[in-house]
């Protein structure tokens, strides 16, 4: 168990990879198990899942089998701060990343928002007559020069 080969009948150890990123339960494996998105091993030849350790909260891996905690990325809806590079902080109301590493947030588009919400993926339409307003749905204003 933690390696696994590709050869049908292996005998020897020397055909078998050793799992990283990855982990395999069963002696004679023909492939590893790859350690889920939003988690990494750095277990070489690893034999159960919870060497798959989760990214810490707001962040996860862009790929299965990633095989450091460096390779958790800011989820999305949340972006890397200039200041604070290790931190990742949530969008601000009426702003969204839809990828995961993003460096920044947009704003939503005119007629869509996030309903007041920070952290979001994706902007949301208004419904009919209301349009976004600091990221919230707001009634149409009619504007006047004054």
């Amino acid at each position: 168990a933690g390696k696994a080969s590709s050869t049908k009948g292996a005998t020897s150890d020397s055909t078998c990879t050793s799992c990283i990123g990855s982990y395999s339960t069963t002696e004679g494996s023909a492939s590893c198990t790859q350690c889920a998105v939003g988690r990494y091993s750095s277990t070489l030849s690893a034999t159960t899942s919870e060497t798959c350790l989760l990214c810490e909260v707001g962040k996860t891996t862009i790929a299965a089998s990633s095989i450091s905690s460096e390779q958790c990325v800011c989820s999305p809806g949340r972006y890397t701060s200039a200041t604070s590079p290790s931190s990742c902080l949530p969008c601000e109301v009426g702003k969204v990343s839809s990828e995961p590493a993003a460096a920044s947030c947009s704003a939503c588009p005119e007629g869509e928002s996030t309903q007041g919400l920070e952290g979001m993926t994706r902007c949301t339409p208004c419904p009919q007559g209301l349009t976004n307003d600091d990221g919230l749905c707001a009634v149409l204003s009619c504007k006047t020069d004054e």
